[in-house]
């Protein structure tokens, strides 16, 4: 059994030398097994026509950056463009007031202005840029937000108080009760579509879109003041709205910063709006008492509004395999005449946006 088992062992190592032997010298093997074991080492693998589809529709693979370009390559104006941006903005009101605060010792007045945070504010975009260069686009805008809320105790040395002026009526209320509060609220809310035709230009490296068309715009003030008292409660209450259509045109630059993926970019938009305003005051108890008008009505005046816009910022863009990607954050500002407090004059909108947006 011995003698055997080494036989079996000897014979095995003849054969596999005999294999090897003829591997180098190339010759032909005849085991089917071999055969088929080195067909499949040295064949090259190619995918099938079902593979390389299923390659090409992985959602992943559509995230996957192509051939790097040249900054100049991509432009976020060309094909069918689109994006949304939120805006951390502010309201400011020139020479407006939302109360005042008399010091009866010494006749001091202190006015206390409309105070607010930045809250977000959403814009979007839509358009089209064709291979000549012309194109079109929409823009809205929105911002409905409130001002911080004010609340005065009235004291025997501090009465507050509130006043509004419509066109040239005054109306005021005044707490001179101790213990009695001042309560005011106030808000504000904006709209802006535009509808716009452009024009694209290649400018020494740069890339600017000039456009025009005409803006909707509609802007909306609500106020009310109110003394909470048991003894003489009174309220001044006041809101405007203003709606119009009017022309705008604007200009946008993207400048990209040598050969990387930053863009510095800006732009700026002007407009005058034909509109129509609304104006409703009521008070309560009112000084002087009575109140020689209480109740004062304005209704479908017109009105003219002129409308500027500014914007400056950094721009991150990256094309994919399904088009460009755009990442932009900007510090912005609006100005609208005649559209301040009571008294009608400006106001102002500042803020700082955060925007994505896709170009195909």
């Amino acid at each position: 059994m011995r003698t055997a088992h080494w036989s079996t062992i000897a014979v095995g190592l003849v054969g596999c030398c005999l294999l090897q032997a003829a591997w180098v010298r190339g010759e032909p093997i005849d085991s089917p097994a071999l055969s088929v074991s080195a067909e499949l080492e040295t064949a090259p693998q190619v995918p099938s026509a079902e593979e390389i589809a299923d390659r090409r529709n992985n959602w992943s693979d559509l995230w996957r950056p192509v051939a790097r370009q040249s900054p100049e390559a991509i432009n976020p104006w060309t094909g069918l463009y689109f994006g949304t941006s939120i805006v951390f903005a502010k309201p400011h009101l020139k020479e407006s007031f939302q109360a005042n605060i008399l010091q009866p010792a010494t006749g001091t007045m202190t006015l206390v202005p409309f105070s607010s945070d930045y809250r977000a504010a959403p814009r979007a975009w839509l358009g089209f840029g064709g291979p000549n260069g012309f194109g079109v686009q929409t823009r809205y805008w929105e911002y409905n937000q409130g001002f911080n809320p004010f609340d005065f105790v009235t004291s025997a040395t501090a009465l507050p108080g509130a006043q509004a002026v419509t066109v040239v009526l005054p109306a005021a209320i005044l707490s001179t009760i101790p213990g009695d509060v001042l309560s005011v609220r106030s808000g504000i809310e904006m709209r802006s579509l535009d509808l716009e035709g452009t024009v694209r230009h290649e400018l020494q490296g740069s890339q600017l879109l000039i456009s025009g068309g005409l803006r909707y715009a509609m802007i909306r003030q609500d106020y009310e003041a109110r003394v909470i008292s048991g003894v003489f409660p009174s309220s001044l209450t006041w809101d405007r709205k203003l709606e119009g259509v009017g022309p705008i045109i604007g200009a946008q630059l993207r400048r990209p910063i040598g050969r990387s993926s930053l863009a510095l970019v800006g732009g700026g938009r002007a407009g005058l709006i034909f509109a129509s305003k609304d104006i409703h005051r009521t008070a309560v108890n009112a000084l002087p008492a009575p109140p020689s008008n209480p109740v004062v009505n304005f209704d479908n005046a017109d009105e003219l509004l002129m409308n500027l816009e500014m914007e400056l910022g950094m721009e991150w863009s990256r094309r994919l395999s399904f088009g460009d990607i755009f990442l932009r954050g900007t510090y912005e500002g609006q100005l609208w005449s005649d559209s301040g407090g009571s008294a009608l004059g400006y106001l102002g909108v500042e803020g700082f946006g955060v925007s994505v947006g896709f170009s195909r």
